[in-house]
């Protein structure tokens, strides 16, 4: 029957999930250059979390399951019968709810990719480029993944065997609506007379990945033509410039080693020469101004004189495998329909590239990572021409798999929904914030009543204001941008007038869509993270 051959498969499925996990123990075991980099991974991250000294069992067994395609990437160490067991060529799909645990999970890939890269002799260059479908989601893990390489960067500053390659660093590679694609002359003159507030502005993160505290800071150095972070704090640890790209044609000059970058970004490697740098390194590096794929510097490529320095003096490079090893697509699902279609162009343009055209002459390692599973045989296949492995594997059971289990007499959320008469859609939507705004206010005025709430475990009153201030900040979402406009307006009028006249502090509403610049984004994000001020 269809049940049995289904129970079968998942069965066999899964012996080959305890194999690949095997394989991964082996290679790690079997190289000293493996294990180096698998113990310095689960440093860099024990150093990173306060809250967490040990992985979830899900976590490691992916994360040991993919060491070997990383190590497949190098001929030079693994062999070809070897190479033949791992699966560097499939598309390994990370399935877990939200919130369980992914992101750490597919960085533990990245950080161990970048301390391999360092002790196989790749001393720079791109080790991995991390994608989302939406701006959005690429600002909340700016500064999570920079907290992470800052840790890894202390350590490869410790190892005597590494020490003297290039540094950990991160690019943000978003595009002009967010970062600048390039600072042309009367912009680099400009920040000569822009106080420390204004450069600021444009900052991407504002905690110190090294020191964590916020006493980040942009400078313009017109030395190196880059516009750089910088930690005010003379106890950091960080040496006070903080390695973070994020301008365009920096990225192309430095070659970060972890990118963070929207899929849209991609299609500028069919307009701008220097994204080749990415994909195959580059031959030539002025000594000011880093790399460059001609006898000319970019800085004077882009038409800023700046650059005089004497093609004599530029170092030739010899890039040890140059390609990116591995690339992540968080957020998997999203990547359909138009956006999808137009991918999967330059997806198999980026393969062919690289095995056909950049030195390296190899797969590259494709990690996908989704809360939401289905179709996605169909989907993998024709946006990367490559066979998905899921993981974990499908379970014959509807509540559990072999690394988790759902507890149903655990409840985290309650979700309500209500379908209204006599009213428009937005009416309803804003007449359901004011009420809950209402009730969330008097509650504060109050907090201890909310210790009589039956089913609130709670005993003390500071308990009470924290959860309050949870709820203090509302988080509206709409299909449609027209809808989003037309709350903001129903929140205006009539709803904060009501409010006012309740004496309820009224709504200040504050949007986070495409047109929204960067920083405003990630101040709002800010804001809802913390929520002290209340």
């Amino acid at each position: 029957s269809a049940g049995r051959k289904k129970m079968k498969e998942e069965i066999f499925n899964f012996h080959l999930e305890i194999e690949r996990f095997q394989l991964g123990i082996d290679i790690i075991a079997t190289y000293p250059i493996v294990l180096k980099s698998f113990v310095l991974m689960n440093k860099a991250f024990l150093a990173t979390s306060k809250k967490y000294n040990s992985w979830r069992l899900f976590q490691i067994v992916f994360i040991v399951s993919l060491i070997p395609d990383i190590v497949a990437c190098d001929e030079n160490i693994m062999p070809p019968e070897e190479k033949q067991k791992t699966t560097l060529s499939e598309v390994s799909l990370l399935y877990f709810p939200t919130g369980g645990g992914k992101t750490e999970a597919f960085l533990g890939v990245l950080v161990f990719n970048l301390f391999f890269d360092r002790f196989r002799g790749k001393s720079c260059g791109v080790t991995s480029i991390l994608r989302y479908p939406l701006r959005l989601l690429s600002v909340q893990q700016v500064q999570r993944l920079a907290n992470t390489l800052a840790q890894a960067e202390l350590l490869r500053r410790s190892d005597p065997l590494i020490c003297d390659t290039e540094g950990f660093s991160l690019g943000y590679f978003v595009g002009d609506a967010n970062t600048p694609n390039n600072i042309g002359r009367d912009r680099a003159i400009r920040y000569r007379s822009m106080t420390q507030d204004e450069i600021d502005e444009e900052q991407i993160i504002n905690i110190c990945p090294f020191c964590g505290r916020p006493t980040v800071h942009l400078r313009f150095d017109e030395e190196k033509y880059r516009l750089m972070h910088f930690c005010s704090n003379p106890d950091c640890p960080s040496g006070e410039d903080l390695p973070v790209y994020m301008v365009d044609t920096e990225i192309y000059r430095y070659l970060p080693s972890a990118i963070i970058s929207t899929v849209d970004k991609l299609a500028i490697l069919g307009n701008n020469p220097s994204f080749r740098n990415i994909l195959s390194g580059a031959p030539f590096r002025c000594p000011r101004h880093g790399f460059t794929s001609t006898r000319r510097c970019r800085v004077s490529q882009a038409g800023v004189e700046f650059c005089n320095e004497e093609v004599q003096n530029f170092e030739e490079v010899q890039m040890y495998d140059p390609a990116p090893t591995l690339f992540i697509q968080d957020e998997l699902h999203l990547i359909r329909e138009s956006l999808g279609t137009y991918a999967s162009h330059y997806e198999s343009f980026i393969d062919y590239f690289v095995q056909n055209v950049s030195p390296s002459k190899r797969r590259i390692k494709i990690i996908g990572a989704t809360a939401t599973i289905s179709s996605y045989r169909e989907q993998i296949t024709q946006l990367y021409g490559r066979t998905p492995i899921q993981f974990p594997c499908a379970s014959p059971y509807p509540d559990k798999n072999f690394y988790s289990f759902i507890d149903k007499a655990d409840t985290q959320r309650l979700i309500m929904g209500y379908a209204p008469y006599g009213k428009a859609i937005i009416n309803s939507v804003v007449y359901s914030l004011k009420y809950m705004r209402e009730v969330v206010y008097k509650y504060l005025a109050e907090p201890e009543k909310v210790l009589d709430i039956p089913g609130v475990m709670i005993t003390t009153k500071e308990e009470a204001l924290k959860i309050l201030e949870d709820y203090w900040i509302f988080l509206e979402y709409n299909n449609v941008k027209r809808d989003g406009n037309n709350v903001e307006g129903a929140l205006e009028t009539p709803i904060n007038v009501e409010l006012r006249k309740e004496g309820v502090p009224e709504f200040n509403t504050r949007k986070m869509t495409g047109d929204e610049t960067f920083q405003d984004v990630r101040e709002v994000l800010a804001q809802v993270e913390n929520t002290n001020d209340v």
